[in-house]
């Protein structure tokens, strides 16, 4: 099969790591794979909220107002983007040789796209477009990537943006899946067709638990804090362990380490400086499974994720889970809870659900213990398996 996944940026974050990685296992099966993105990220959403901005309040010299602003939003994206892909590798640095790239200027069309089977993407907002082109360019699939209903539900300065997504989606007619149970029940509440549940995965071999350092009288404990996105609840794993540090005083020394995408940036690095012992910023695949590898507790305090292969990662190193009870997570707890989970933004929930495991060595060892069988069932292997048996059946 010819495959083309489309994504709507070129800079390195959760949805090009998924696409990378079924790229790439995709290729070693023999099909012909694709990787579409634009010049400009997300070009579809910065039009809309820059007319948010102005268009709604036509005041003196708003269109001058409206041209500039965006100007200067490229220019700054542009350089933003060279900038993290300096510090990240870029797109390119994990994706086998055979793979093609294919670059669009800023929306996909007849012109800009390879001929293919399937055109799969992980951005819903870009279908509409995808639709329009040829039946030679394939078949439209897309992905249902968060819990809508939550995302629409609150505060969130991207909620109208996702009302719009859905009211489109709704209005679509395309085959579709969901990389969790929460988010294929909440499409089908929102009146969006979903077919099945594929979940994220990750390398199991690579991420496997090996290598571990021995127990010592200290407790690593290791926070994901994301600067730049506010949904990954930055704010709040910053108050969290504030608290924990105030409140704990076990007889185990603890440690406190953060990494995550932006946080090597000067402005938060001195905030993140205040609260942690030990401050990284973008971590490549190697260097996350050296800190996994000598981390005891891992703290997730996210808002809003599909299926959060963050938390597979630790758990496939051996580290005991602390996280809030985002997307995918009720299913890793299935069975039995390989995870403490706390309420979304419930700081008191999570500070006591941190201490407990840094004060119950047993809690501790037993999380660990069920975590490495459980992220095991998650490989990519898997997850590529379902996705190849989604297109087949449709084919024809």
């Amino acid at each position: 099969m010819k495959i083309n996944f489309v994504l709507a940026n070129r800079s390195p974050n959760s949805i090009s790591g998924v696409v990378t990685n079924f790229a790439n296992y995709l290729s070693r099966q023999g099909h012909v794979i694709f990787i579409s993105y634009p010049l400009i990220d997300h070009w579809d959403y910065y039009l809309w909220n820059l007319g948010k901005l102005y268009c709604v309040r036509k005041n003196k010299f708003w269109r001058l107002k409206y041209y500039l602003h965006f100007s200067w939003t490229v220019i700054i994206h542009l350089c933003s983007l060279r900038l993290f892909r300096k510090i990240s590798g870029g797109l390119h640095s994990t994706l086998l040789p055979q793979i093609k790239h294919v670059r669009y200027f800023i929306v996909p069309n007849n012109s800009n796209m390879p001929d293919a089977d399937f055109i799969v993407t992980f951005q819903e907002y870009l279908v509409p477009r995808l639709l329009k082109l040829s039946k030679r360019k394939g078949k439209v699939i897309s992905s249902i990537r968060s819990d809508l209903q939550g995302l629409i539900q609150n505060d969130s300065p991207l909620a109208n943006w996702f009302k719009r997504v859905i009211e489109t989606a709704r209005d679509v007619n395309v085959v579709r899946f969901a990389v969790s149970r929460r988010s294929l029940e909440s499409s089908l509440r929102l009146g969006i067709a979903v077919e099945e549940i594929i979940q994220n995965g990750i390398d199991v071999n690579k991420f496997y638990d090996s290598g571990r350092r021995g127990r010592i009288s200290s407790v690593n404990v290791t926070c994901f804090i994301d600067t730049q996105n506010p949904h990954k609840g930055p704010e709040f794993g910053l108050e969290v362990i504030r608290k924990v540090r105030a409140l704990y005083s076990g007889k185990n020394k603890a440690v406190f380490r953060c990494f995550g995408s932006n946080s090597n940036l000067g402005s938060a690095n001195a905030v993140l400086a205040e609260v942690f012992d030990d401050v990284r910023g973008f971590l490549r695949t190697q260097d996350i499974i050296n800190y996994f590898r000598t981390t005891d507790i891992f703290i997730f305090p996210s808002f809003f994720e599909g299926f959060p292969s963050t938390i597979l990662e630790a758990m496939a190193c051996g580290c005991a889970v602390v996280t809030t009870a985002v997307s995918g997570v009720d299913e890793l707890n299935d069975e039995k809870n390989v995870c403490l989970v706390s309420p979304v933004s419930d700081i008191d929930a999570m500070v006591q659900n941190i201490i407990t495991v840094i004060n119950n060595v047993e809690l501790r060892d037993r999380l660990r213990e069920d975590s490495l069988i459980k992220a095991a069932v998650y490989s990519w292997e898997n997850a590529t398996n379902k996705l190849i048996s989604l297109l087949q059946k449709h084919s024809h």
